[in-house]
């Protein structure tokens, strides 16, 4: 099987410093894909994946978590915990439509379970979809949360 090679002109990102990686997901999402051959949008996406991958590593390093298994609970089932990251240490939910109440809803959660919840300054600063979901962290109570320089300061264009 060949590589795929893009045609002339096609998109191609440039490398993400790391105070804007949410910033250039967000583009790799909304980037216009009409008229697009397949092997520009199969490319398009996987670039989007890395990128997603390399903001959950950042994250995970900046709180000293480990990327991988850890213990599934109960209230994971609510959809608060959409688009969920697997690291240990946490549970880390990014749901669509944030509203004020999603932080008092995971607030009872959290209290009903044991955990605290976190919300970044910044709150919909995720890294699924940057801008249209929330990023909420669950850990246990104590547990200081560090942030993407985005999750403090917005996602400001490139």
């Amino acid at each position: 099987m060949s590589e795929i090679v893009p045609f002339p002109g096609a998109y191609r990102p440039p490398p993400p410093r790391n105070d804007n990686i949410l910033r250039h997901i967000l583009d790799s999402l909304t980037r216009s894909r009409v008229d697009l051959p397949v092997q520009q949008l199969r490319l398009m996406d996987r670039d989007c994946r890395e990128l997603q991958q390399r903001a959950i590593k950042q994250f995970a390093a900046l709180n000293g978590f480990r990327i991988g298994s850890r213990r599934r609970y109960a209230f994971e089932q609510h959809k608060i915990c959409d688009h969920s990251i697997n690291v240990s240490g946490a549970l880390i939910g990014q749901p669509y439509n944030y509203r004020e109440d999603w932080k008092k809803v995971g607030e009872d959660i959290a209290a009903k379970n044991g955990f605290a919840l976190h919300v970044p300054p910044y709150p919909l600063a995720s890294i699924h979809f940057p801008g249209s979901c929330a990023f909420l962290v669950f850990t246990k109570p104590g547990i200081k949360i560090q942030w993407l320089p985005e999750q403090i300061t917005g996602i400001a264009p490139c």
